[in-house]
């Protein structure tokens, strides 16, 4: 499951952030995103759909996860990137997986926290 969610990233980079998600989504799944109550299923494809993703580029590493005793549902977290030409915007995020009939994963909740802070120094200074 983990690499699935590298290999999700890699897709994200290399052909760009709809392609990725579409891809990768489950056909109910969920996003929570800033502003906006839960968007569910195709609403969820009509929202990804309809992002012009050639105005950023976005990157993400997981840094861990867990699955199931069962085998057949996940998560995944870590940090990502968006970068516009204007701005830089660093955060968190979680991606809840279910294993397919066919033994892929594919996300069934994905959601991303804004202003990841560069870690502070012993005396309170943030770390270049």
């Amino acid at each position: 499951m983990q690499q699935t969610d590298v290999d999700f990233a890699q897709l994200a980079n290399d052909q760009g952030y709809r392609k990725a998600f579409l891809q990768y989504m489950e056909d109910e799944a969920i996003l929570l995103r800033d502003n906006y109550m839960p968007i569910i299923g195709a609403d969820a494809v009509q929202y990804i759909s309809s992002i012009n993703d050639t105005s950023f580029r976005i990157s993400w590493e997981p840094m861990g996860g867990d699955v199931s005793v069962s085998g057949d549902m996940g998560f995944t977290f870590g940090t990502y990137l968006l970068q516009t030409e204007t701005e830089k915007q660093e955060g968190t995020y979680i991606t809840v997986w279910r294993k397919q009939k066919d033994g892929t994963w594919k996300y069934v909740l994905d959601s991303g926290t804004q202003g990841l802070r560069p870690p502070v120094d012993s005396v309170g200074a943030a770390a270049e």
